[in-house]
Order: structure tokens, then sequence, then C-alpha cells
């Protein structure tokens, strides 16, 4: 099975508050980008395997999401070893979620090809253990989404027509790294209302923390 793994983009992201169990309370929306994607295949096999192309990850194997989507399913379901291609074309460490959303085509992959029948809360909820933003990918829509990024509404945004360009520097930030440099803080507006606005008004009010 064939899966076109898309990446996302954030259109505002506000660091809350740090939360009790190390992660921190978010207020963000996702946004798929639907023509900037991973190839995904994954095919039934006598072991567990990974090839990966393009983009090279300096990753073991079985620390790759692809992988550890894989062995989650099999541990909770009793699936078969898969064979995985990754044809890697997301640029990593760019907040673009591209690992969260291979490691979603494998485990929606592997619902199909062992017909499993899972419906989609239960494929998110499969996905939020891999990671927060990995659950969106499941429903790959606009979602407004709260808690440590897992906690997802659909929200409509009026970007019919619009284009958007997406420049990658060399450079790369972990998330980690990311996180260290923030001071949580609740905003004056919150990010729902201040996307209400016509788009032209959304850079006076629509901030990412991460910057």
């Amino acid at each position: 099975m064939i899966l076109r793994a898309n990446c996302k983009i954030n259109i505002g992201l506000d660091v809350l508050r740090r939360r009790d169990d190390g992660f921190h309370d978010l207020s963000t929306v996702m946004v798929p980008v639907r023509e900037l994607y991973d190839i995904v295949e994954v095919a039934p096999s006598e072991n567990m395997a990974l090839e990966q192309r393009g983009i090279v990850v300096d990753c073991p194997v079985e620390k790759n999401l692809c992988v550890r989507a894989a062995r989650m399913m099999q541990q909770r379901y009793g699936v078969g070893n898969v064979a995985i291609t990754l044809d890697k074309r997301v640029p990593f460490g760019a907040g673009l979620g591209g690992g969260s959303s291979d490691a979603t085509a494998v485990i929606v992959a592997i619902n199909e090809i062992y017909n499993l029948g899972l419906d989609s809360p239960t494929l998110a909820s499969l996905a939020a253990e891999l990671g927060s933003d990995t659950p969106f990918f499941v429903y790959n829509r606009a979602m407004l989404c709260t808690g440590r990024g897992e906690k997802m509404t659909p929200i409509e945004l009026p970007l019919q027509g619009k284009y958007l360009a997406i420049a990658k520097p060399e450079e790369g930030v972990s998330t980690k790294e990311a996180y260290a440099g923030v001071k949580p803080a609740v905003h004056a507006v919150r990010l729902a209302d201040a996307l209400k606005g016509p788009i032209g008004e959304w850079r006076k009010v629509v901030k990412n923390d991460f910057e």
C-alpha cells in the first residue's frame, strides 16, 4: 500500500504553560500542506524492514517513527511484520511534522492491510502515543489544537484560492531546543479569536512563540 504522507504548517502557536508531566499546554492551528509529502509504502513481510530514500535521516532503524508505529500495531493487534519504504521529501527540523505524518501513514496502512476496521478516533488515539502532532494526520484538515496538541477541534479558515510558499534554510531546530527557549504565557487575545479577523490582519495579532 502506497500513501502520500503530507506535511503541515502551524498558523499561530501559543505556548501557554508548562505542565506537570513535562509537556506544555498549547494553542495552535494546524493546516495540511498536501503538495509537499513523503511517499510511504507498506507491505506484509517476513521480517520488519525499513528502506529509506531521498533526504537522509540519521536515526537508528528501531527509533524511526515508522518502525515504532509498526511495532506498536504488532503489540496491540498481533499483526505480522511489514516492510516499509520511506521516500523522504519533507525537510526535518522545520516544524513541518513530516516524521509524524509518516508514522500515521504506517498506522493507517496497517489498519487497511490487515482489515482491522479501526475508526478515525481509534487511529488518532494510537497515533497520539507516538507524538503530540501525530493524531492530526489521521484527520488531515485544519484543526485548532490544544492540550499538548492532541486535542483537536475542526476550524474553518478563509484559505480558498490562497497559495503557500515554504522556505527551509540549511539550519534546523530540535523541538526540545525550541521549547527550552520559550517563556510560556497566556496571550491577551486567544488564537481562535485572532483568526476570525481578515487574513490581512493576522500578522498583527497571530504569533508563533517559537519565533
